[in-house]
């Protein structure tokens, strides 16, 4: 008996926006829905917490580092370790710049997932992000460089603050 009030106890409950009461299948529907409207309307902001750079042991980000996108810009304000073949002297930009893209396309994927491809350049480098988002929210980000090594980044799409909770 203790257990079974032990493990009610534990229950995760869902709210809206209201204070009402959701099921766990509401509470996912919701969530869903506002990934994909975000990534349809190109306004959304991906935060990453783990990052794996090529030649090193993945590390755990505690910063609010990720890439905004607001129509055809990128904010990218990601950190990054690796090899950088050609670059200017002091180590220039790095991944925090704000640029308008050259292209972005979005495929929606069997699995529940959403593929999307970047490029992307400034006065130093060329960028490609392929980022995978499934409905979730769980984002994936792979970066390639003209003159760096390609890194790899793990985290979230930033929902409404109730759905986070």
């Amino acid at each position: 008996m203790l257990a079974v009030l032990m493990l009610m106890s534990c229950a995760q409950k869902y709210y809206d926006q209201n204070g009402n009461e959701l099921s766990k299948e509401q509470m996912e529907a919701l969530r869903t829905n506002e990934v994909k409207q975000r990534l349809h309307d190109r306004h959304y902001k991906v935060l990453v917490d783990m990052m794996s750079p090529n030649r090193f042991m993945p590390r755990t980000l505690v910063h609010e580092w990720g890439i905004s996108i607001h129509n055809d810009t990128i904010d990218c304000y990601l950190p990054y370790f690796g090899r950088a073949y050609n670059i200017p002297y002091g180590g220039g930009l790095g991944l925090d710049f704000t640029t308008r893209m050259t292209s972005y396309q979005a495929k929606r994927t069997d699995n529940n997932q959403t593929y999307i491809v970047i490029n992307a350049s400034n006065e130093e480098d060329r960028y490609e992000f392929d980022l995978s988002v499934f409905d979730n929210g769980t984002a994936y980000l792979n970066v390639y460089m003209q003159n760096r090594e390609p890194i790899r980044y793990s985290g979230h799409i930033k929902l409404s603050d109730w759905l986070e909770r």
